[in-house]
């Protein structure tokens, strides 16, 4: 069975897991309860009883309360699971490199992408699944950049592609349309708002300033998405404010009520999930996903391909 070990920050000792496990924990989280997760995950109750007990064993500490209503995470328990969800995320895109490689890519075989981080933590991995479909012996070599490094490395030979995004009111337009780079467009994003169910905005058509004024707003920490809310809500958004970059975190503060969530409506792994109701936002909140090419070099089969597997993937959503 496969296993992965790893590291929590700020503790002694390593924590050895089996990856099989990770998501019935997370799930877990999501549900509040034992007794859901284990229909859901299709394994007894006292097994997954089990797997928790051992997990808390293992880390020395308590990852949920309980009580006869159900299991709720402890403040330890929102830092493992965030951990968690980060790890199982790199776990997910490591097979989907391995998928389907039937042998070690030639010398110079690869693709070099640069990439905004929100791009990089929502649906860049399954662009990469497709593109492998096509050329499983090709490598993908992927960096995380910032906008000014992308332009950079795209117009010095440093990538074969570069993807961004431009937020409203489109602040890059100039960088984008020049004669040295070829800019497609292939998605237009757009923020949104997300509270509980339970939430009294919930049967709102809305979310308007003054009700971002009122309660404590949540939102991912990527730099883009600062943008956007710089450049559109900052005199709005009150004082209380929650910025992270993992959806665990995003999730669990704004569960129960407790905040407005602020998201891009491409991160379906917020906004795809039940307990969740989305509001649009009162002004102009479009964001503009693009790639760029070098037009002072002839693009290779697998560039073209890749821009290809971004349009499929968009295509199919």
């Amino acid at each position: 069975m496969s296993a992965v070990s790893f590291f929590f920050e700020n503790r002694r000792k390593a924590i050895f897991m089996e990856t099989e496990y990770l998501k019935y924990i997370i799930d877990i989280a999501q549900t509040n309860s034992i007794t859901t997760s284990a229909k859901r995950l299709s394994i007894s109750q006292q097994r997954l009883s089990q797997i928790v007990m051992r997990f808390e064993e293992d880390l020395g500490t308590a990852l949920f309360y309980r009580n006869n209503r159900g299991v709720w995470l402890t403040e330890d328990g929102e830092y493992v699971i965030s951990m968690v969800q980060e790890i199982g995320d790199r776990i997910n895109f490591m097979r989907s490199k391995l998928k389907g490689r039937r042998q070690q890519p030639a010398a110079g075989s690869a693709v070099k992408v640069g990439a905004v981080p929100y791009i990089m933590g929502s649906y860049f991995c399954k662009i990469c699944e497709l593109f492998h479909d096509h050329h499983p012996q090709i490598d993908v070599l992927i960096q995380e950049k910032k906008f000014t490094e992308i332009i950079q490395g795209v117009d010095e030979g440093g990538l074969d592609i570069g993807l961004i995004v431009n937020v409203s009111p489109y602040i890059y337009h100039n960088y984008l349309l020049v004669d040295s780079r070829t800019y497609v467009k292939y998605y237009v994003d757009e923020l949104v708002a997300f509270v509980d169910r339970e939430s009294p905005l919930a049967g709102r058509k809305l979310i308007h300033h003054q009700d971002l004024k009122d309660n404590t707003v949540a939102s991912n920490d990527f730099e883009v998405m600062s943008q956007e809310i710089n450049n559109n809500y900052v005199p709005y958004v009150g004082y209380t404010t929650i910025k992270t970059n993992s959806n665990d975190m995003l999730r669990h503060a704004v569960t129960k009520g407790r905040a407005i969530g602020l998201t891009f409506v491409s991160n379906q792994k917020i906004l795809g999930d039940p307990q969740f109701v989305v509001i649009p936002l009162d002004g102009n909140n479009k964001t503009e996903h693009g790639c760029l090419i070098s037009r002072s070099r002839a693009p290779t089969e697998p560039v073209t391909d890749f821009v290809g597997a971004i349009k499929e993937f968009f295509k199919a959503a």
